[in-house]
């Protein structure tokens, strides 16, 4: 009747072994993925760049998001999307979808290697002649407008919803492919978000603020564009 207990006493110390064997090897594989990480990271301000036409006269400005890879090893299959919801009198502006990275060929996802960067367009302010029939006279107009999800040169519906008058029910939508600059800035944001996604690391969330107070030659800027990591 002894040999039972005798026979567990001596697997003890080996079973034992063998599990703290694995549980050394489980963390060592842990902190070892964790080193080695991916790690994505948001620039704090936009790049910007202008679009010209024929006689080299910038028609349009482009503000892209940064994305860094401040890890060591590859962030892979890496897609952005943006949210942006805004109130304004009756009416709720609404933009969200998946955006391209402004790489050759515009891909929707990629591989960001270790130190690193890569952009994806957030949106443009473009400038358009209009005419006025009353004075005679040509006029420039700026507009915002937001990159569709499939990379092309054309942009993304803007949706409006039509709210009664206290703002509880839908009355109706329309869709735009542009939104004035001065309707823009003058939004009441309720979600202003852009948000990155890997196979292999966490996602990033950031707020976009807008600061429109900026003059420049013919209204192009108009405004900084900074990112706040949530």
């Amino acid at each position: 009747m002894s040999t039972v207990p005798s026979l567990l006493s001596g697997l003890s110390p080996w079973i034992a072994g063998v599990i703290g064997g694995l549980s050394a090897n489980i963390a060592a594989n842990w902190l070892w993925r964790k080193y080695t990480k991916p790690e994505l990271v948001f620039g704090d301000t936009a790049n910007t760049d202008f679009e010209v036409d024929n006689d080299g006269s910038p028609e349009a400005r482009r503000f892209k998001i940064v994305v860094r890879n401040e890890g060591r090893t590859a962030a892979k299959n890496c897609k952005p999307k943006i949210q942006l919801q805004g109130k304004h009198e009756g009416s709720l502006y609404e933009v969200e979808r998946t955006v391209c990275w402004a790489e050759e060929g515009h891909p929707s996802r990629i591989t960001i290697n270790p130190d690193e960067t890569a952009e994806f367009e957030f949106f443009k302010i473009t400038a358009e002649q209009e005419n006025d029939e009353e004075v005679l006279n040509t006029n420039l107009a700026f507009y915002a407008q937001f990159p569709d999800s499939a990379g092309e040169d054309s942009t993304g519906d803007v949706v409006e919803w039509l709210y009664d008058d206290e703002f509880a029910q839908v009355q109706g939508a329309e869709f735009h492919d542009k939104i004035e600059k001065e309707l823009f800035e003058k939004l009441e944001w309720q979600t202003n978000e852009i948000v990155v996604t890997s196979e292999n690391t966490d996602r990033i969330d950031g707020f976009v603020t807008l600061n429109p107070d900026i003059k420049d030659a013919q209204g192009l800027v108009g405004m900084t564009v900074s990112v706040i990591p949530n």
